[in-house]
């Protein structure tokens, strides 16, 4: 016989037998407390304090409702005028817990937790706008609906063990009619004006949860339509555009929707050119080349052109005006500006307006009008038709001095903290401010702008401004300067500006080690991006040769040797270069070697670094002539420079491979190393100061490793001469003895040219 076993809880039973019934020992086992305490069972000291709360809580409960009865009570005696004028005072409540998204709750009263007193505090409904995934138009009812509707929300805060909130709602409505009786006529109630409100419900978050993308999207079309008086206009605008702007849009189509188009906006360009979508509506029709088109635009618009420059969205239609208009048009823009110049620097939107035209369209008389606003109403009211700089006002007026430098002061206090900041307008009135102002004035500046240096040194004003600050700070407030280009070091020094502001750091900043790592390392670890830029190859020579004549300009040189007699540097400059060089040299070796055909072949500023790296300290002073910069009248050599074996020796050893190749005589296209005009001028002068070196890291030595027949084939040009010529003179025993047998003299005295004929000699 088999048995079926049956699981309750823990226990097995077989079947057939009846369920055990557990005997409770002790007293029976009860609900509640109350039940327990009727039952005159023993309670332990938990059990009473429990039932000591419970007590408590009962009591408050009975209290609460009976104060919110008589509430209501009051509450349906009153009218709705009476409603909108509560004398309950609009106390801000507490934060209290959402439990509902009915919309028949509009006014709420609380109940306050640290307060027992049972006062109630009404407030008024929030103003706050709903989210979007919970949005409805409030339905319009019937007129035999309530007009007005009260709503009403209780929430009453307890104190309890898990400190829970007791929220307790009603609703009441009532309904509002207005009878006309043939011998007595009631009051007409104020009714509220009907407005088209967006509520939030819980039926409509639900039913937009259960849309799909198709009609979800097509029910905020609706909804936005009745918010936005110029949406479906907005629509049409944005169908045409649509086909306007594509590339693949036939030519007579693309008229075709155009004359739609204008016949669809015209008079209407005011009320969707501060729109975000209809905005740029408008400026692709303005781009459009008809000059019918530009000019009905720009007659309707023009009196708002300030007002647009400071809008979000309209300030870029001003730009298009800017860039594709007339010549006429562009000039009544910028007289239409004089004497907004100020408020508009002011409003971030306006201001980069106003450096557009400030930087690429403006005049010097125009830029002179713009930028003697910021001097004084003085210079608004009296115009002048000569551009004067501040320069020739503060030289033939001293007495403006003061007040100019007053109003520059407010204005550069009012945008150091905003984005404006970057912009060349503002960079000229802070140098304004530094060069004129008194110590304080200069003081309050540097302050200000001391971390931000990185945002303004893309200008000539801003690098220049950034520069006296470098010289004029503490060397605590030059470490945060350098802290500051953490990550902008590469940035920085491939600018055609903010290399300058580079340089002034490596001349007057004693912390080197700090210099180091936040922007020599980084140099270092991206010589490659800095040696193709332009501008970054200047500073990885300043690194090198600091001041070096062969590629740095004047007026760079004069304007950096303004801060050499700084108070604030104490160490000697030559051995902050030393250090600063140290920390770069691995870096630029080691990338040279690796590159060396595209150094010496590529362009004259690489090919002048390769030069600059690899020639000995302190050529300058052989043969007992002291050689001079030409620019400057200062030597040459800064600091001593030490460039150790085992980064030199790599980079001939490159060289001497490219010398490898074949020779070609008068190959334009694949020159060899000997003929290339600014490769052989790298070779040429490493060859000449060859003596100063150990024999083991000469270049010559290297040299002296190729095959004779690679050597002797060299004498085929002018050039190649002379480098045979410099390994002759310059080069050990050895490589005078691998030249003398590599080159025959019979070859020699068949070439006429000078070089062949200066070898000849010295062999024979």
């Amino acid at each position: 016989m088999k048995f079926m076993i049956i699981y309750l809880g823990n226990r097995e039973m077989k079947s057939g037998q009846k369920p055990e019934v557990k005997k409770w020992k002790g007293n029976k086992k009860v609900k509640t407390l109350a039940d327990k305490k009727a039952k005159g069972l023993h309670m332990n000291r938990v059990d009473r304090k429990k039932f000591a709360k419970e007590g408590a809580k009962k009591q408050f409960d009975d209290k609460i409702k009976k104060a919110v009865k008589h509430q209501l009570e009051e509450l349906e005696e009153r009218s709705v005028s009476s409603m909108s004028e509560s004398s309950f005072g609009s106390q801000p409540p507490p934060k209290r817990k959402r439990v509902s998204f009915s919309s028949s709750l509009e006014h709420h009263k609380l109940f306050d937790k640290k307060d027992m007193s049972l006062e109630i505090k009404w407030v008024k409904p929030s103003t706050a706008s709903p989210g979007k995934s919970c949005l409805r138009l409030k339905k319009k009812g019937d007129k035999k609906k309530a007009k007005v509707v009260k709503k009403e929300k209780v929430e009453v805060a307890e104190e309890s063990e898990d400190d829970e909130k007791m929220e307790v709602g009603e609703e009441q409505n009532e309904k509002q009619e207005n009878e006309s009786d043939g011998d007595e006529e009631e009051e007409v109630k104020p009714v509220l004006k009907k407005k088209t409100k967006i509520q939030v419900t819980k039926s409509v978050k639900e039913q937009l949860l259960t849309m799909d993308r198709k009609d979800r999207k097509k029910f905020l079309k609706e909804l936005a339509a009745k918010k936005k008086p110029n949406f479906a206009l907005g629509e049409q605008c944005k169908q045409l555009w649509e086909v306007i702007r594509s590339g693949k849009t036939k030519k007579d189509v693309k008229e075709e929707h155009v004359e739609k188009l204008i016949k669809l906006i015209k008079g209407k360009l005011k009320n969707l050119v501060y729109s975000h979508d209809t905005s740029r509506v408008i400026e692709c029709l303005y781009k459009e080349r008809r000059d019918d088109v530009r000019n009905m635009i720009y007659d309707e618009l023009f009196s708002e052109i300030v007002k647009m420059s400071k809008s979000k969205y309209a300030r870029f239609f001003v730009t298009k005006m800017i860039k594709y208009g007339s010549k006429h048009q562009r000039v009544k823009i910028m007289d239409a500006f004089r004497g907004h110049c100020v408020s508009m620097f002011k409003v971030s939107h306006s201001a980069d307006v106003l450096e557009l035209i400030f930087n690429d369209y403006a005049t010097q008389q125009q830029r002179w009008d713009i930028l003697s606003e910021f001097y004084g109403k003085e210079f608004v009211l009296f115009r002048t038709e000569k551009s004067r700089p501040i320069e020739q006002i503060v030289a033939e007026e001293p007495s403006k001095k003061k007040g100019i430098v007053k109003c520059i002061e407010e204005i550069v206090n009012d945008i150091v903290q905003k984005t404006t900041i970057k912009s060349s307008l503002a960079h000229k009135l802070m140098l304004d401010l530094m060069t004129y102002g008194d110590r304080e004035q200069q003081g309050n500046l540097m302050d200000s702008i001391k971390d931000k240096l990185p945002e303004f040194i893309h200008t000539p004003d801003g690098s220049e401004l950034a520069m006296r600050v470098v010289w004029n700070t503490s060397a605590k407030d030059r470490k945060l300067i350098v802290k500051n280009f953490k990550d902008l070091a590469v940035k920085a020094a491939t600018d055609v500006h903010g290399c300058r502001t580079l340089m002034a750091i490596f001349d007057c900043v004693d912390d080197t080690v700090l210099v180091n790592k936040f922007i020599t390392q980084e140099l270092a670890n991206n010589v490659g991006t800095i040696c193709e830029s332009k501008y970054g190859i200047r500073t990885a020579h300043y690194l090198v040769h600091p001041r070096d004549g062969r590629v740095m300009r004047k007026h760079v040189y004069q304007m950096l040797a303004k801060g050499d007699n700084n108070e604030h540097s104490k160490k000697p400059m030559g051995e902050r270069y030393t250090e600063l060089f140290r920390a770069f040299a691995p870096g630029l070796y080691t990338w040279m070697a690796a590159n060396m055909e595209k150094l010496i072949f590529g362009q004259v500023e690489t090919a002048n670094l390769v030069l600059a790296a690899l020639e000995p300290a302190g050529e300058n002073e052989r043969g007992g002539e002291e050689v001079t910069l030409h620019l400057t009248g200062n030597k040459y050599e800064r600091f001593e420079r030490v460039i150790d074996p085992e980064l030199r020796l790599p980079c001939y050893e490159a060289i001497a491979e490219l010398a490898k190749k074949e020779f070609i005589p008068c190959d334009e296209v694949n020159a060899h190393i000997v003929e290339h005009k600014w490769a052989n001028f790298v070779l040429s002068r490493l060859l000449k100061f060859d003596g100063n070196l150990p024999e083991a890291e000469r270049l010559s030595t290297q040299l002296a490793k190729l095959t004779p027949a690679q050597i002797g084939e060299w004498v085929g040009c002018n050039k190649g001469c002379f480098t045979l010529l410099r390994m002759f003179e310059n080069g050990s025993a050895e490589t005078k003895k691998k030249v003398k047998s590599s080159v025959s003299l019979k070859r020699i005295q068949g070439y006429s040219s000078e070089g062949a004929k200066i070898l000849t000699k010295l062999l024979s």
